[in-house]
């Protein structure tokens, strides 16, 4: 059959080369989306954040600190007081002694914040989201105790780490918030709470932990594993242009291409 008749038909196309001008810029485009490709995979690939645990015993009496990370930098200071005086009362000649106490956290920079609210940091329960959402910043002070004459000390407690009975409670977390090179990291500290008779508050730090990423939450309690986080970064104003020439070029060269019909 001549080879008209196969044109005709539609059985054969005929070829026509590419100009080298057209051919070096599809080459370009193809390798300007493979970079870009690639840069976004790259940049996509997610981030492991890492919880950073550290198991304690640091009792808090007077003053006591807090350097989350080990990075030797104390990240919070925890002070505590104690005070007795005589006080008399709305009937003359009645005198009673009035004991009072509180324990109390403070951020070593300005960035550095306890979750909570009212009067008092929270008393969180295990798995409570530590993060940007939390209640930062919150009140400095953890608890407050009162005591006359060493007769009420069943409810001289005051505040959530008090507990329902005014006499303390076990188990809880402080929720944390502080910077490493000036970037924002979330963490959380257990603690056990006792008052005891004439306003003595005895406090424990039985350990702490913190995530090593950036903004990203933790739970309280947490003490291993990883969450992911994606990083996601705009591909680079130079990819995105070639990309787009080589998408007008590949246009232009399809809406150009000869009829085979």
């Amino acid at each position: 059959m001549p080879q008209s008749e196969l044109r005709a038909s539609g059985t054969a196309r005929s070829t026509h080369p590419l100009s080298t001008l057209l051919e070096n810029k599809l080459t370009d485009y193809a390798a300007a989306a493979c970079t870009a490709g690639v840069g976004v995979l790259a940049l996509a690939q997610p981030a492991a954040a890492k919880i950073v645990y550290t198991p304690a015993h640091i009792r808090i009496n007077h003053s006591a600190v807090l350097d989350l990370n080990h990075d030797g930098i104390n990240d919070f200071s925890f002070t505590g007081f104690h005070t007795s005086h005589i006080e008399a009362g709305a009937i003359r000649q009645t005198f009673f002694n009035s004991t009072n106490a509180a324990i109390s956290i403070l951020g070593a920079a300005s960035g550095n914040q306890v979750f909570g609210q009212s009067l008092y940091a929270s008393a969180l329960q295990a798995g409570v989201q530590i993060g940007l959402s939390g209640k930062f910043p919150g009140p400095q002070k953890i608890i407050r105790a009162h005591d006359i004459n060493g007769s009420s000390f069943e409810d001289a407690g005051y505040g959530p780490w008090a507990g329902s009975n005014g006499i303390g409670i076990q188990g809880r977390y402080l929720g944390l918030k502080f910077t490493i090179n000036g970037e924002t990291h979330f963490g959380w500290a257990r603690m056990n709470v006792k008052v005891q008779p004439q306003a003595v508050i005895q406090a424990t730090i039985t350990g702490y932990a913190y995530e090593d990423v950036p903004n990203m939450p933790i739970q309280a309690g947490r003490t291993k594993g990883t969450t992911e986080a994606e990083s996601f970064m705009p591909t680079s104003p130079s990819t995105l242009g070639a990309l787009a020439r080589g998408a007008r070029e590949l246009a232009i060269w399809r809406r150009e291409e000869p009829s085979t019909s």
